[in-house]
């Protein structure tokens, strides 16, 4: 039958003259088994009964289904066995107060999913990698409408944050007007990238991904953190040091922090070390904490809920002077140093 079709005959009408040879030539369909292939014949075999090359009557239905003048695509292929195809597990998984938002596969990225959720106070945001592994986030007293953007890249690194507000409609313009919150999650890498999450304990905030160099934070804007020991979240506020000409102090407890004009000597500036005697005095001045405390440059900023060093900023040399934001807790006072006599 091959030899008694004309020369201009697409490599599709090839294959449907003859199912068999057809087969093997679709890598998509090696390794179906002999039921599946007997379906797939059966169903070239109906394609050639409907739609005969010769049959000049029948080219114009059918000509976008056997491309008679030209060869079927690669993705033509791919969409018209896609049904055959074994579903592949996904990458991750993410869940909202236990509603599924959406699935997210290798064969999606890079991609950005986009869903929204209304939502009560006090529910729980999950991420579900492969592995069973959750990253889980506490999204406090917020309610009303979520809505996420998830980004999946093809490091197999994840970013998320959502828009909270009363509507069930997107709207920017809310956002950039402050006139609703947004909370970004702490990013974090899926199983089998080249970066391990491990790595990034002790890190600052810019390491992390909940700050970007050249890019203010809005003060409109919670971050969502997962201590790299307990795995707990909690969400902070931050203030850009060098914006408000204030620099910034933890306590030992990491439970509070406290902020000093830049006018006052050995107040650290946004990415300056200070003058190591003028800082030892400020130090020294400063007062206690509520908890009884004491403020200092180096003290990292810990998680509320272990006291483990989220910043850690003496087992990361260097690191201080480049966190410009100074964080505080949601819901918590950001207090102001008074200069005695000032």
């Amino acid at each position: 039958m091959l030899a008694s079709l004309p020369p201009s005959t697409s490599a599709w009408h090839r294959c449907i003259a003859s199912p068999w040879p057809a087969l093997q030539r679709f890598p998509l369909l090696h390794g179906l088994s002999r039921p599946t292939r007997w379906l797939v014949s059966s169903f070239i075999s109906a394609l050639q009964a409907s739609c005969n090359p010769y049959d000049s009557s029948a080219q114009p239905h059918c000509t976008a289904i056997c491309r008679s003048t030209h060869p079927l695509s690669i993705a033509d292929r791919n969409v018209m066995f896609s049904f055959f195809r074994k579903k592949t597990a996904p990458l991750l998984i993410v869940r909202a107060d236990g509603q599924a938002l959406c699935s997210i596969t290798a064969q999606d990225l890079p991609c950005e999913v986009t869903p929204s959720a209304r939502l009560a106070d006090n529910r729980t945001l999950e991420f579900i990698d492969a592995t069973g592994d959750i990253h889980a986030h506490d999204l406090g007293e917020a309610s009303g409408w979520f809505h996420f953007s998830i980004r999946v890249h093809p490091n197999l690194g994840c970013q998320a944050d959502c828009v909270v507000s009363q509507s069930e409609q997107r709207d920017p313009d809310e956002f950039a007007a402050g006139k609703v919150s947004g909370i970004r999650f702490q990013p974090f890498f899926l199983p089998g990238a080249a970066v391990r999450n491990a790595a990034l304990a002790g890190k600052g905030l810019f390491s992390r991904g909940l700050h970007f160099s050249g890019m203010v934070t809005s003060g409109n804007v919670i971050l969502s953190c997962e201590c790299d020991v307990c795995r707990r979240s909690f969400r902070i506020r931050s203030y850009h040091a060098g914006f408000s000409d204030a620099g910034y102090f933890y306590s030992a407890s990491g439970k509070h922090t406290i902020i000093v004009d830049s006018h006052i000597p050995g107040s650290p500036a946004a990415l300056s070390e200070p003058d190591a005697k003028e800082l030892a005095a400020l130090e020294a001045a400063l007062p206690l904490a509520p908890d009884g405390s004491a403020y200092a440059y180096l003290n990292p900023f810990r998680c509320p809920h272990c006291s483990a060093p989220y910043i850690d900023f003496v087992a990361n040399p260097g690191l201080r002077a480049g966190e410009y934001y100074g964080n505080y807790f949601d819901g918590a006072t950001l207090l102001r140093y008074e200069q005695a006599g000032a």
